[in-house]
């Protein structure tokens, strides 16, 4: 049934892409598969099957995990793989100080760069992959962390897509400010206090997070302060809300670049 519910969506979306023939969509699935490198294999050649252009995948279940994917990318003639290399709940955050070592953060992330080879064992084949990812995963309500893996290992080499505005205490343009390429704005736009908001509201938050991730990234190109205020402001309507951790991180951000600028 989820299989078919998925072929459906692939459908609708091809079909309206073939309607809106100036507008090319990019499809990847925010399935985090995460099994052993058989299973992780078989499971992407049906999504890239289906028409999804990337996969996401935990890396942490093994590099040759990860690599079955790229497998699986590459006979489908797909873009690839999006490593989820940091999560927003606060789960996640606990596991990282309880179970990892100090420097499995920066491993995952020096691993979607390609430097790395492993071997990848689906079915009887085994294939020497070069790790990489065409894209990874951070969290936009811990900006100071995606802000360090930015500055001393993706630099400009890799896609950050970001998730964790909205419900979750970041604000558009967050994760854009702290060094992402981009961001999932998903949950801010379609839930309202009384569930599923309406097309029209939708429809307004998109234009109002295209006008924050605006100034962010001019105050990020500027090194100037995340600009709190304005963004506020903008988003009013919605009443917008920031977790204190959140406001925290970027003011770490602001800082650090400043402390780097006058070097």
């Amino acid at each position: 049934m989820y299989s078919v519910k998925l072929a459906n969506l692939m459908f609708n979306c091809e079909s309206r892409d073939k309607e809106n023939n100036e507008i090319s969509c990019e499809k990847w699935l925010d399935q985090k598969l995460g099994d052993i490198p058989n299973t992780n294999f078989q499971a992407a050649d049906i999504l890239y099957k289906l028409g999804f252009d990337a996969v996401h995948v935990l890396p942490l279940i093994g590099p040759d995990c990860a690599g079955a994917l790229q497998i699986a990318a590459e006979r489908n003639d797909m873009a690839g793989v999006i490593h989820v290399i940091n999560m927003t709940h606060d789960g996640y955050k606990e596991a990282k100080q309880d179970y990892f070592k100090a420097d499995v953060m920066d491993k995952l992330r020096e691993r979607t760069l390609g430097t790395y080879t492993y071997p990848v064992k689906t079915g009887k084949e085994t294939t020497q992959i070069k790790i990489r990812a065409i894209g990874t995963i951070e969290p936009a309500n811990r900006p100071y962390e995606l802000f360090d893996g930015y500055k001393r290992i993706y630099n400009d080499k890799i896609m950050i897509l970001s998730i964790g505005i909205g419900i979750q205490g970041a604000l558009p343009g967050s994760a854009l400010y702290a060094g992402a390429t981009c961001e999932g704005i998903g949950r801010f736009i379609f839930n309202a206090d009384s569930g599923i908001d309406n097309a029209g509201n939708m429809a307004k938050k998109a234009e109002l997070c295209t006008q924050s991730a605006l100034l962010a990234l001019s105050a990020r190109y500027s090194n100037a302060p995340y600009p709190l205020e304005n963004i506020k402001s903008i988003l009013k309507e919605f009443n917008p809300k920031i977790s204190e951790s959140t406001r925290e991180g970027l003011n770490r951000v602001y800082l650090a670049r400043t402390e780097a600028a006058n070097r």
